[in-house]
C-alpha cells in the first residue's frame, strides 16, 4: 500500500471515529438530559458505533487498514438496517418486538416483566422535522458508507493519473 493511501485513509478513519464519537455523545446527552428514554432498539444502534469508533483506532494505529475499512463497513450497512428496522417499528409497518402483552404472560414473572418494562419501541421518543432519529441513523449511515467509498475510489483515480 502505498503512502498517500495510507494517509486518506487514516483521515478517512479520523472522520469515522469524530463522528463516531458525535453522535454517541448527542445520543447520550438526548437521553440523559432530554425528556426522553432510550428504547431497547435506540440502544442497540449505538452498538455499530461504537464498533466503527473501535475499529477506526485500529485502522489508524496498525497496518491492517483495508480490513479495518471493509469492517467498518459492515458495521454501516449494519447500522442502516437496525435504523429501518427501528422507524419501521415506529410507523406499525412491523410489530414491536420489545412489546410484552398480556396474553404472552405464562407466569408471574412475566407480569413483573411487563411492568417494570421500559419504553416501547414503536413509540417515537425523539424526532427532528417530524422524522423520527432512526431514519435519521439511517441515511447518515448510507451517507458515510457511500461517502467513504466515494472518496477512495477518486483518490484512486487520483493516485493511478499521477504515475501515469
Amino acid at each position: 500500500m502505498n503512502n498517500r493511501k495510507q494517509v486518506t485513509l487514516n483521515r478517512v478513519f479520523a472522520a469515522f471515529l469524530g463522528i463516531t464519537v458525535l453522535v454517541l455523545i448527542i445520543s447520550m446527552l438526548e437521553e440523559r438530559f432530554g425528556d426522553s428514554e432510550s428504547c431497547t432498539l435506540c440502544k442497540l444502534q449505538r452498538i455499530p458505533y461504537a464498533l466503527i469508533g473501535l475499529i477506526a483506532v485500529l485502522g489508524i494505529f496498525t497496518s491492517i487498514k483495508n480490513g479495518a475499512f471493509k469492517v467498518i463497513q459492515v458495521c454501516l450497512v449494519a447500522s442502516c438496517f437496525l435504523g429501518v428496522f427501528h422507524a419501521s417499528v415506529q410507523y406499525g409497518k412491523i410489530n414491536d418486538p420489545c412489546a410484552r402483552t398480556a396474553t404472552a404472560m405464562q407466569n408471574p414473572q412475566d407480569y413483573s416483566g411487563l411492568l417494570a418494562s421500559g419504553k416501547n419501541c414503536s413509540q417515537i421518543s425523539w424526532a427532528l422535522f417530524g422524522i423520527p432519529i432512526s431514519l435519521y441513523n439511517s441515511l447518515l449511515s448510507l451517507l458515510l458508507l457511500f461517502g467513504s467509498r466515494y472518496l477512495l475510489s477518486s483518490n484512486r483515480r487520483l493516485t493511478s493519473s499521477s504515475y501515469s
